[in-house]
């Protein structure tokens, strides 16, 4: 069974807040986000909840909504087959249609995942 587990991008602190700082409790009541801290509810305005996926990549690292992660997706070679170099797409993790996916390549990202890494995030990653 997968770990269910958030994180809560805190724009003004333009920080990350996880449940290994925090007891997280997503909550939406009247179409606003609350979040449980330590038996308190706080509402964090223009804060992004984001889900874990239940997937680490191939350094261990859990992967969650928001991140960018390259992942190979082939290898090129030249006509003669030579000079061959394996092709790398950078992409973020969504959660749509009741899975996650990457964004661009409309594919689950179960795909490779032993061979991806996270390289980023949306919030701080300059390739957004």
């Amino acid at each position: 069974m997968r770990e269910i587990k958030f994180r809560i991008w805190l724009e003004k602190q333009k920080k990350y807040l996880t449940n290994d700082e925090q007891y997280i409790l997503p909550i939406i009541s009247q179409g606003k986000l609350l979040v449980g801290i330590d038996d308190t509810h706080k509402m964090f305005m223009g804060d992004i909840l984001e889900q874990y996926t239940g997937l680490k990549d191939k350094n261990g690292v859990e992967i969650y909504e928001g991140d960018r992660v390259e992942f190979p997706k082939g290898f090129h070679a030249d006509k003669k087959g030579e000079n061959a170099y394996r092709h790398y797409l950078i992409d973020e993790v969504v959660f749509t249609n009741g899975a996650f996916h990457f964004k661009k390549e409309h594919m689950t990202i179960s795909f490779d995942i032993d061979k991806a890494e996270i390289i980023g995030n949306i919030h701080n990653d300059s390739q957004r």
